[in-house]
């Protein structure tokens, strides 16, 4: 069957002005800004526009102003004059009405009205259309409060004749930061399942009026029911128009997003503090669910992404069921810090969560920050981060992630081998430190699932967790969590006991004592039990103290002892492998024979050693 598109239809009249009533405050102004979307006069089209007074003091300097479907200042003739611009005063309580004429060709466009703040003016809009003496519609439009996201229900059955018309408008409002912007427009089916999403470009002051199931929104949609969520990165009108057979009336809206379609159901990832600046931003891969904290008053929590110009990216900020007091504010920008989009309340009803959804602009890195609202934090401020692509090219199938590092931590001024786990590892051309300050990677090595590569870090190499991800031809992976702890210092202070054993079996043995204060060795107590070297046997307690003490180099030491009986010295090295545990090589001499000793006693050999901390 097909749809009967009655006269005010043909002419498109009511996706000809700029959308439903929306407010805008300009507090420098002390102004509030209530655009009436659609109006029309002559040709048979009638608008009459209510003003109430709801306060209970006299309200001034009530101004209207008509302007075309362009932008440019619009004459009407109206029951109260003739004019582009009117000014109204209302007494408490008082309703004026300005009725616009139906005489004379058509005129389509939109009114705005500017009220003082302080001022409680409710504005209402009646239009409709008569010829030849029936009425084909009659439309009242309610005001809505200003939003970045909109949500209505749809119906599409053209067998029924029941079909749904769109309007999007960007308006400006005499604001500098008024911008040209691409609304994203999502189809929800009746089960919570987003079915398109659809990409429309408006330029300033610019809007559009078709159909749903034309090719400006979803072309060939039938036998739908569900919901329709819009969002942008600046505040814009909507007006939904539902036609059933010859009838034809407005449909609610709603504020906020439908958020179901955009939760994300990946395996929850953990916040990774510091990341309180852009250059400290924990790496984010698509479709993604955090667990965060805004830890304290103050605290950011960055993270960051690599998009493609086109790709829609959805972030929700979400508390509920976490008992949690953030009301959160979430916004995305550019890698130089241009903010693209912000958002704080997503509309819902009794929820402080936030919610945006845009276009990227281009390619590259785009970071993303929480905050809460108040500059408040402490441990009861959790929340879920979900990020994801919605529609839009999608991430490569062979995006690099990884699932585990080995160690994931080291200490200052150590080496070691790094072993990374994973998948779609092939061909890894780097492995990434966030920050890198003090890291050397070298030689990497990948397979499918694993990257090796040589890590060193420098003796001064700044303490606290770094972001690792991997790169391979196909981008860039998600981070893992690794810990640089300081070497040497403080937290090796004690007295450290331990053994050592002569290599290969044979005899000999001893202990060893280590003292270390304010992160220096400050002495060293070799204890000898049946050391064989040449044809004496070395027996007793060797104590050597250092009166400046022996630095610690990142996790490692190595001391030289001469001066022992028989001219006995030693080489002792450790490693400290945990603020418990320091283990090493023994290297022992006997360097020449003492009278009255035989000229036989010399000799060296080699042992291992451990040690504990007291």
């Amino acid at each position: 069957m097909k749809i009967i598109e009655p006269p005010f239809l043909k002419v498109r009249v009511w996706g000809l002005a700029l959308l439903l009533v929306l407010l805008l405050a300009a507090p420098a102004f002390a102004q509030r800004y209530t655009v009436l979307p659609q109006f029309a006069s002559g040709d048979g089209w009638s608008s009459d526009l209510f003003f109430t007074n709801q306060t209970a003091a006299l309200v001034t300097g009530i101004v209207v102003s008509f302007y075309g479907d362009n932008g440019s200042p619009l004459s009407v003739d109206t029951s109260l004059g003739t004019g582009t611009t009117f000014t109204l005063s209302l007494n408490p309580g008082a309703t004026e009405i300005m009725r616009v004429a139906p005489a004379g060709s058509l005129r389509v466009g939109y009114a705005v009205v500017r009220a003082p703040t302080s001022a409680s003016i409710s504005v209402t809009e009646v239009f409709r259309f008569e010829q030849g003496g029936v009425v084909y519609a009659e439309l009242g439009v309610a005001q809505l409060a200003r939003n970045y996201n909109f949500t209505f229900p749809v119906e599409v059955d053209l067998a029924r004749g029941i079909n749904t018309g769109l309007a999007l408008a960007n308006p400006t409002f005499d604001s500098g930061a008024a911008t040209a912007q691409t609304l994203v427009v999502n189809l929800i089916d009746r089960a919570g399942v987003r079915q398109r999403t659809a990409l429309v470009n408006l330029g300033l002051g610019a809007h559009i009026s078709k159909f749903l199931n034309e090719s400006a929104f979803f072309e060939g949609l039938d036998n739908f029911l569900g919901s329709v969520s819009i969002s942008g990165i600046n505040r814009f009108g909507v007006l939904p128009l539902r036609q059933d057979k010859l009838a034809f009336g407005a449909v609610a809206v709603d504020p906020g997003p439908v958020l179901g379609p955009f939760t994300m159901s990946t395996p929850l990832m953990s916040e990774a503090e510091p990341n309180n600046s852009a250059g400290q931003a924990q790496f984010l891969a698509a479709a993604c669910l955090m667990n965060g904290t805004i830890g304290g008053a103050g605290d950011l929590d960055y993270y960051y992404f690599n998009g493609r110009a086109g790709d829609v990216v959805s972030a929700i900020v979400d508390t509920q069921g976490l008992n949690s007091q953030l009301d959160s504010v979430v916004r995305i920008e550019k890698a130089d810090g241009t903010v693209i989009v912000s958002n704080d309340q997503n509309g819902l009803y009794a929820q402080n969560d936030s919610f945006l959804q845009l276009v990227l602009p281009e390619d590259g890195r785009y970071n993303l920050r929480v905050s809460d609202w108040y500059g408040s934090g402490g441990s009861n401020y959790g929340y879920r981060l979900h990020l994801g692509f919605a529609a839009g090219a999608p991430p490569p199938p062979n995006m690099p992630q990884i699932t585990s590092l080995n160690p994931n931590n080291g200490t200052q001024g150590s080496s070691t081998t790094l072993i990374i786990q994973g998948t779609n590892l092939s061909g890894a051309t780097s492995v990434n430190f966030a920050s890198s300050t003090g890291i050397t990677i070298s030689n990497v090595q990948s397979t499918a699932t694993q990257v090796t590569a040589q890590l060193t870090i420098a003796a001064d190499a700044p303490t606290g967790t770094r972001q690792v991800t991997v790169t391979t031809p196909a981008g860039t992976s998600n981070a893992q969590t690794f810990t640089v702890n300081p070497g040497g210092g403080a937290n090796y202070d004690g007295t450290w006991t331990g053994n050592w054993t002569r290599d290969g079996g044979l005899a000999g043995s001893g202990t060893v004592t280590i003292t270390i204060a304010g992160g220096k060795i400050m002495s060293i107590a070799m204890g000898y039990s049946g050391l064989a070297l040449g044809c004496c046997t070395v027996g007793g307690t060797q104590t050597t103290s250092f009166s400046s003490g022996y630095a610690i180099t990142g996790n490692a030491f190595s001391v030289h002892v001469t001066g022992g009986p028989g001219t006995l010295t030693y080489t002792l090295a450790g490693t400290f492998t945990s603020g418990t545990q320091v283990s090493g090589t023994l290297q022992l001499t006997l360097n020449a024979p003492v009278y009255p000793q035989p000229t036989c006693c010399s000799g060296s050999t080699s042992a291992t050693w451990s040690a504990t901390k007291n």
